[in-house]
């Protein structure tokens, strides 16, 4: 996922029906952080790479629900329920850092269930 570049993030305002998709994400602001674009980040307004990460660390259970094949969106709500990190969880923190934008996360976490 690309970085905002530091030699020209400014912040900018959030319109209002961004804000409450944000907030649902637990993001409660009224500025973000968005590269302008400079020469170092060649008009883009990014420079560097941020990893997203999802990490779910099996016990019994889980494996014995993994072993009756369940339905994908079951298991995924019983993860997430057990404390597993989303990808999306994890980029939409990364927004709230100022580290990245709320576009680059959609764009980068499309597919995920």
């Amino acid at each position: 996922m690309r970085r905002i570049c530091p030699d020209c993030a400014t912040e900018t305002q959030v319109p209002e029906d961004m804000q409450e998709f944000l907030s649902v994400h637990g993001i409660n602001t009224n500025t973000l952080p968005q590269g302008a674009g400079c020469d170092s980040c060649r008009k883009t307004g990014y420079s560097g790479r941020l990893g997203l990460y999802e990490l779910l660390v099996l016990d019994d259970h889980l494996r014995d629900l993994i072993a009756s094949n369940p339905n994908i969106t079951e298991f995924r709500r019983i993860c997430c329920e057990r404390g597993m990190e989303t990808l999306r969880e994890d980029g939409f923190r990364k927004v709230s850092q100022g580290r990245t934008t709320v576009e680059e996360v959609l764009r980068v976490t499309e597919a995920t269930i």
